[in-house]
């Protein structure tokens, strides 16, 4: 199978930022609510590590929006995450 690598996937890191932010929460605050080892997000965010699927969709849930907004484009985030 040919998975996708970092540099195609560019916008992640960002957005898991942007998304945490939006919602108020600390990196350790994250690792937390999606049940990640702690440490975990601080990897995502500096983009030396992608999230697994089962730690992808975690975050999707912790954030609220649809899995394309976690790789691609946050402008549209559900109401979820703007409640925080």
């Amino acid at each position: 199978m040919n998975y996708p690598k970092v540099q195609q996937l560019p916008d992640v890191p960002g957005n898991i930022r942007r998304l945490r932010q939006l919602m108020g929460l600390t990196q350790l605050e994250l690792d937390a609510q999606a049940g990640l080892p702690t440490g975990t997000t601080a990897q995502y965010e500096n983009g030396t590590r992608l999230p697994s699927l089962p730690h992808f969709w975690r975050l999707v849930a912790v954030f609220g929006v649809s899995p394309e907004h976690l790789v691609g484009n946050c402008e549209k985030l559900s109401r979820k995450s703007r409640r925080k």
